[in-house]
């Protein structure tokens, strides 16, 4: 069973010397269920009787409300404002009182009321009386001038409530799941929710963005600490793992169509300033047993016209060195280590780069007879090398959009060359990536290209075929300088 508490049923009102006495009277109560629990959010049914004479006097003035609690179990109302069922509030003679207010309450928004409740209107809704006198003037109250009042002792955020004799301050419990110590509230039972009533995890939180202004679910804003020697974070989040597959700090999952990408993290600083800037920063400790990975890229792609695990842009404006990729590694534990590593055993190039490269240290080739099989000595090489025309020519950096080399070069026209030579020559396809938010329209261009390096042995071979003449000759000459010298010997 439902039981209602009133809080105030009446609101003093005054009305001016010309003016018409006011139609309506505010109403409250508060809602609680058998256990003491409040009906929070939950339309009902009320019927409201002003009633003549006694508590069980005739009905001068009846009308229904179907209210809707607030989350604190309130419902308010005016009266004279609802559907009528007898009478006019308007004509009520406040003066041949005395009269009570009946309200019957059904708690399932219906007509079935079953909480019914009466109380005597003693000072407030005489002020419906007071266009009788109009003529008073410099008239003030306070809510202690009514006899059944008592605000004294009242704080921020009470009520009224009736306690059976009068009306006293009152502290209106809203049974909230939180609790609070201090500044600070936690909830520890179960799970929480914004924007939904069945939450999946411990916070779960679903948007449904309605203009741009309100297309984020969650925004943070922190101002940094002042402190030099303190690192500053908007977002930090902890993960201590404890035996499972994995354990991931963050996960983030996109789905759905986009004009311009979906994006699973997008990290931008707008502008600062300070020693360094840095998107994104990943420390990884040492402790695994066989991988320690700061960052790791999957992409599985079968119809996008770009695939990259990771993409780097570095365009600098005025900073002395731009670096869209920086690879540095350290070896302290007597291992190997890869500054940048590329693998690319299933895929077409290990790396690829659309201008210049500059090696320091050595350009290495594998070489190895245990990597090799199918051995076998090479023929004669000049003949066909004789073949080969050596060309001058400038790249066309106009028409193919490549870090071609620029100026003036010399070397052999790959058709030629796969004449001659058709292992040198390979095919190669090449698509731009473009920028996010470039209209630029990725172009496959496919071009040969020559193996110089794999000309090396080639020229080396005739080199020695070379010098295997130039010996044969040398010696040759030689007899011949050894006649020559007998013949001058014999004429003298």
């Amino acid at each position: 069973m439902k039981r209602i508490i009133t809080i105030c049923a009446a609101i003093l009102m005054t009305a001016s010397v010309f003016a018409q006495a006011p139609e309506k009277m505010s109403y409250q109560a508060v809602v609680r269920n058998s256990s003491g629990n409040l009906v929070s959010n939950t339309s009902i049914g009320m019927k409201i009787s002003i009633l003549q004479g006694s508590s069980s006097g005739s009905a001068v003035f009846t009308e229904t409300h179907i209210p809707t609690t607030n989350a604190n179990g309130l419902v308010s109302l005016e009266i004279g404002g609802g559907i009528l069922v007898n009478g006019n509030f308007s004509n009520i003679n406040w003066a041949n009182g005395p009269y009570f207010i009946k309200t019957e309450t059904d708690p399932s928004g219906g007509t079935n009321y079953s909480i019914s409740g009466t109380n005597q209107l003693v000072s407030v809704p005489y002020a419906f009386h007071a266009e009788t006198a109009s003529s008073v003037s410099g008239l003030s109250l306070s809510l202690n001038d009514l006899s059944d009042v008592n605000s004294s002792g009242a704080t921020s955020n009470q009520v009224l409530s009736f306690n059976g004799t009068n009306w006293a301050p009152a502290t209106v419990s809203d049974s909230s799941l939180w609790t609070q110590t201090g500044s600070n509230i936690y909830y520890n039972a179960g799970k929480v929710g914004l924007g939904t009533t069945t939450p999946t995890y411990k916070l779960d939180v679903v948007h449904n963005p309605t203009s741009n202004t309100d297309n984020r679910a969650i925004n943070i804003t922190s101002t940094g600490y002042t402190d030099p020697a303190i690192h500053s974070a908007g977002l930090v989040n902890s993960l201590v793992g404890n035996g499972s597959y994995s354990n991931i700090g963050i996960h983030s999952e996109v789905s759905g169509t986009s004009d311009h990408g979906n994006w699973a993290g997008y990290f931008n600083i707008p502008s600062g300033s300070g020693e360094n800037l840095v998107g994104v920063e990943s420390t990884v400790q040492d402790g695994a047993t066989t991988r320690n990975y700061a960052f790791v890229g999957h992409t599985y792609g079968t119809t996008g016209v770009h695939n990259g695990a990771g993409m780097f842009f570095a365009e600098g404006v005025s900073s002395n060195n731009n670096y869209g990729v920086y690879g540095y590694a350290s070896n302290g534990g007597g291992g190997t280590s890869y500054a940048v590593y590329g693998d690319g055993l299933s895929a077409d190039y290990a790396g690829y780069f659309d201008g210049n490269v500059t090696v320091t240290g050595v350009f290495s080739n594998p070489s190895d007879r245990k990597l090799k099989k199918n051995i076998s000595d090479v023929s004669t090489v000049i003949p066909n090398l004789m073949k080969l025309d050596v060309k001058s020519y400038e790249y066309d950096s106009e028409s193919y959009k490549l870090g071609l080399p620029k100026g003036k070069q010399f070397g052999f026209i790959a058709q030629d060359m796969e004449l001659v030579y058709p292992e040198l020559v390979n095919l190669q396809k090449q698509i731009k990536p473009t920028k996010e938010g470039s209209e630029e329209k990725a172009e496959l261009i496919e071009y040969k290209a020559i193996n110089y390096i794999g000309l090396i042995p080639i020229l080396t071979k005739a080199f020695q075929e070379q010098t295997i003449k130039i010996d044969e000759l040398e010696k040759k000459n030689a007899k011949l300088e050894e006649r020559l010298n007998k013949l001058e010997k014999l004429i003298k």
